[in-house]
């Protein structure tokens, strides 16, 4: 046999082969490329159905959370009016602060303030006492 013809036969076997094995490697890497995205795939639902789910219970937490504070806020009203009927009962002469507020205090429990009157300026006189203000005292 001619050496050339050896020579070409021998590389057309070995591209031959070569492609063989590029495919075989190629679908095996591709195979396992296709698993690992079904695998992320799977992880990836999983990831939202659980942050969802805390969305869920960070969103209960909060209503339950405002749902406590408006609770709060209604005792803190009540204690206050109780005070300030306190105050405006058994104080004679000079009615103290808590006195002046809540005077509208509504059968809930709640007090209506309509607007909240601007904090007096430095070096004013205190404001005279008045049994029928309807907003709370200025601090």
């Amino acid at each position: 046999m001619d050496p050339t013809v050896l020579f070409l036969l021998t590389f057309a076997g070995g591209a031959v082969a070569g492609a063989l094995v590029a495919t075989w490697l190629e679908r095996r890497g591709g195979r396992a490329a296709y698993d690992r995205a079904a695998e992320l795939e799977i992880e990836l639902a999983k990831t939202r159905s659980e942050l969802e789910a805390q969305g869920a219970q960070i969103e209960t937490h909060f209503a339950r959370t405002s749902d406590l504070f408006r609770d709060l806020t209604g005792q803190y009203t009540q204690l206050y009016a109780h005070l300030a009927e306190g105050a405006r009962q058994f104080c004679r002469e000079d009615v103290p602060e808590i006195a002046r507020g809540l005077d509208g205090l509504l059968p809930t429990g709640e007090a209506e303030v309509e607007s909240e009157p601007s904090p007096p300026e430095e070096g004013a006189s205190p404001q005279p006492a008045a049994e029928d203000r309807e907003s709370p005292p200025q601090a």
